[in-house]
């Protein structure tokens, strides 16, 4: 295990290399090492993984590796110019995929911000990416009767917006909202949630969530979405 000395030394070295990841500064042979380094453990790792057939035992190696990469993601965080890294991309992937919602949104701040596209085998751009994960481990949930935090699907559509993706991707962002609200008791926020999401996309299979919702509405007395007056409205 590396000791605190050695982590920051990485974390150092990581930054002031992605400082230089642009044309023009030429990296120190101990920048370039740390690189280098790093490529061929994600080499390795990713080596690894894949010979693991176990979904559940993928995700848990994940979780294992993806410590050993934090202190070059800090590095290139403090120092990064948006070069493109395979190193970040493949984090940013792994860090959604074992439900580290807060580091890897974080992460995914920082690729947006830079335009950096997911690994080829993920075959999307990172917003989409990001909606995609977001939403289906939303609506796995949901479908399990568990828990599922709305603040990290809002986190997901706050990062993603504006973002340029396919409609379907923010239609099931805005499905996993609807359920959301409709979990905490909110059957009027969970209608507009998901009639924007059959705006977006008419397949996306929330009809009979609607029907059902407008009825318990009507039932309480209370006003759909569209009849309710607009906010400061009189």
């Amino acid at each position: 295990m590396a000791s605190p000395a050695q982590l920051h030394r990485t974390r150092v070295l990581a930054a002031q290399a992605a400082a230089k990841a642009a044309p023009g500064p030429v990296m120190t042979n101990a920048e370039a090492n740390v690189v280098s380094l790093m490529y061929r453990k994600l080499d390795e790792d990713r080596r690894r993984l894949k010979a693991i057939e176990s979904i559940e035992r993928k995700i848990q190696t994940k979780r294992e590796l993806l410590p050993d990469y934090e202190p070059y993601i800090e590095g290139v965080l403090a120092g990064g110019v948006g070069e493109r890294d395979e190193i970040v991309s493949y984090v940013l992937a792994w860090r959604f995929d074992v439900g580290d919602y807060a580091s890897a949104f974080d992460l995914a701040e920082y690729v947006i911000a830079h335009g950096l596209g997911m690994p080829d085998a993920h075959a999307r751009s990172a917003p989409a990416f990001i909606a995609d994960e977001v939403a289906d481990a939303a609506l796995r949930a949901f479908k399990s009767n568990k828990e599922f935090e709305r603040t990290i699907i809002e986190r997901a559509m706050a990062v993603t917006d504006g973002c340029d993706m396919p409609d379907q991707a923010k239609a099931k962002l805005y499905k996993a909202l609807g359920y959301a609200y409709r979990a905490e008791e909110l059957p009027d926020l969970a209608v507009a949630a998901l009639r924007r999401a059959i705006e977006l996309d008419e397949t996306v299979g929330v009809k009979r969530d609607i029907e059902l919702l407008e009825r318990q509405l009507r039932n309480a007395g209370k006003p759909g979405p569209t009849e309710q007056s607009p906010a400061g409205g009189t």
